[in-house]
């Protein structure tokens, strides 16, 4: 979109309607205002998987981080970095204000160090080769333009023996992917060579959609590790 434009017909992921979504969300018992579990299984689930994944020498990713969440989950872990990346400017701006301290709303205990949010697209990643040794991509692959190059990237960027923790609704109805290339099956196209798949489950995905309101999404969540 030509830039001038963009300040008055801006993306959907830089609203205010939607960082307070994912804010609620992601920080539900941690808000002062009004705190809530509701959200809160999803987060815990995939917590207690990367629990088993992270250690201090694990370089850890969160792709399409949102708020911040799950970067500082895998800092507390104790990972040897965590980081975050967003196609979002105000997610962006939300989850370094959150790191500084600077979001009074917000109560959630930020680990110290570690800790870095970059913007990237997936898609056309300038993350370097073999850069992490655990990736979380949680509701990513439907919401971005071209599904197959998100999934080369991530093949690109994680270390060999490196985990992979996915998940996916394959909600395609608001995805700006042609659908040509949507998908139906996370494991369709992770090549058997390349993929060993440890685990997977269902799992619900639970997210505000107005003040009063909520979605949940079925999600399809694999681990795999990648052979080489």
């Amino acid at each position: 979109m030509w830039q001038p434009f963009a300040r008055f017909f801006p993306s959907r992921y830089e609203t205010l309607a939607m960082l307070d979504y994912y804010t609620q969300a992601q920080y539900g018992p941690f808000l002062k205002k009004s705190p809530t579990d509701s959200f809160e299984d999803f987060y815990q689930s995939v917590v207690t998987i990367a629990r088993e994944c992270i250690d201090s020498d694990t370089r850890a990713l969160d792709i399409g981080c949102a708020t911040g969440r799950l970067v500082f989950e895998y800092a507390s872990l104790g990972a040897l970095k965590a980081c975050g990346t967003e196609t979002s400017d105000a997610f962006i701006h939300f989850c370094e204000s959150l790191e500084k301290g600077a979001v009074a709303e917000v109560t959630y205990p930020i680990p110290s160090a570690g800790i870095e949010f970059m913007k990237d697209d997936i898609c056309r990643s300038d993350l370097p080769n073999a850069s992490f040794d655990f990736i979380s991509c949680l509701n990513v692959l439907d919401r971005v333009t071209n599904p197959t190059a998100a999934l080369a990237s991530i093949e690109r960027i994680i270390t060999p023996g490196g985990i992979l923790l996915f998940a996916d609704p394959y909600d395609w109805e608001l995805s700006p992917a042609p659908k040509a290339l949507h998908i139906t099956d996370i494991k369709n196209v992770l090549h058997g060579g390349t993929w060993e798949i440890c685990n997977e489950k269902r799992l619900v995905y639970k997210i505000p959609t107005g003040k009063n309101s909520f979605r949940d999404y079925d999600c399809h969540l694999i681990v795999a590790r990648k052979r080489f």
